[in-house]
């Protein structure tokens, strides 16, 4: 029933998912998979009641970083920043992935916290130094202070790795237009 259930989720028939995922529960309540899955399609649709369920599957199973990754991203979505570095920092914890830092550091910036940002922006590149986004977006933190010589060298770092990337394009020549001045 569950494969039957994911098919139909992946296709985009929730109904027939939702209605499948909401058959396993009577016989097996405590299946965290489903109510995750039942979670994000409530989400998708729209109804609160998803966070509840999404809740639920990490009562299960408190140490997926999947769960706490998603329920971040649904977090984001709907501008609750903090609840979503919550879970982002979780999932991160749990499976380190630089995608769920970069998240962080996207809403750490959005929360005008640039020194965590830079924090996370500064793991990214030593573990992965042709990150052109958080090159570029170390850049806009320093520009944001006013280090208009760090700012551009980042940016043209970034241009260094992407060299179509137009955001950095951009911004080196914001970084350019100041230091003339």
């Amino acid at each position: 029933m569950m494969k039957v259930a994911l098919e139909h989720h992946k296709a985009g028939r929730r109904k027939e998912a939702r209605d499948l995922y909401m058959e396993i529960l009577i016989d097996d309540y405590n299946n965290a998979d489903v109510w995750h899955l039942l979670g994000l399609i409530e989400l998708d649709e729209g109804r609160e009641e998803g966070f509840e369920m999404m809740h639920k599957a990490l009562q299960l199973a408190p140490n997926s970083p999947i769960f706490h990754a998603n329920l971040a991203h649904h977090y984001k979505h709907r501008e609750n920043y903090k609840k979503a570095i919550e879970h982002f920092l979780c999932s991160y914890e749990l499976l380190p992935r630089l995608e769920i830092l970069f998240e962080v550091a996207l809403l750490y910036q959005i929360l005008r916290l640039p020194e965590k940002a830079l924090h996370c922006y500064e793991i990214i590149i030593a573990k992965n130094p042709s990150h052109s986004q958080a090159l570029n977006n170390i850049g806009v933190i320093y520009a944001q202070k006013g280090e208009w010589n760090i700012a551009q060298a980042y940016f043209q770092k970034a241009l260094e790795v992407k060299p179509n990337y137009e955001d950095a394009c951009k911004n080196i020549t914001i970084s350019t237009n100041q230091l003339q001045e």
